[in-house]
């Protein structure tokens, strides 16, 4: 068990949505719960095309620099009011169901998730990373791989492309 999560879970009696519907939610998401201060503009780039090919939002954590990362979107042509939620932190039991309710989950690039990772593999959501160069680069495809699903561990930013556009159904 992850130390992070050592002692946390649905503990709780408080009733939370197991479904997109329940939360409100489109059909597709692409999401990132972790620091928003890690989506480089390489990232964002790539999302561009499946998040204007599509009707899938991009689903993101705050908090952060917001201003910086509003201003990258927009001059990406990704409206956040129509195209991006920034959700508020939440506690332990609401994230993992949140985590449970995203289509699939896109790491960052040169500083992967790792803690997140497994929460969002763990809630049922597959999860696309990079094998980069250095150790933060790599850790969430080793966490992919060590799941059972290795084809979401993308060796090159095309790979990582194609696996995110045929993951939210983008041909």
């Amino acid at each position: 068990m992850n130390s992070h999560a050592s002692g946390l879970g649905p503990t709780g009696s408080e009733q939370l949505p197991g479904t997109r519907a329940g939360w409100r939610w489109p059909v597709r998401s692409i999401a990132n719960f972790g620091q928003t201060t890690r989506l480089d503009p390489t990232l964002l780039d790539t999302l561009r095309h499946v998040l204007l090919s599509t009707s899938a939002l991009l689903w993101l954590a705050a908090p952060g620099p917001l201003p910086r990362l509003r201003a990258e979107l927009a001059a990406l042509g990704i409206h956040q009011r129509r195209r991006c939620v920034i959700s508020p932190r939440l506690g332990w039991q609401a994230y993992a169901a949140r985590a449970a309710v995203a289509t699939l989950y896109v790491d960052t690039l040169h500083y992967n998730s790792h803690t997140t990772t497994v929460d969002v593999l763990w809630a049922g959501t597959p999860a696309v990373s990079t094998v980069g160069g250095s150790f933060t680069a790599r850790v969430g495809a080793a966490v992919s791989r060590a799941a059972g699903i290795p084809d979401t561990a993308a060796t090159s930013l095309r790979q990582y492309s194609m696996t995110v556009q045929s993951l939210t159904g983008v041909a």
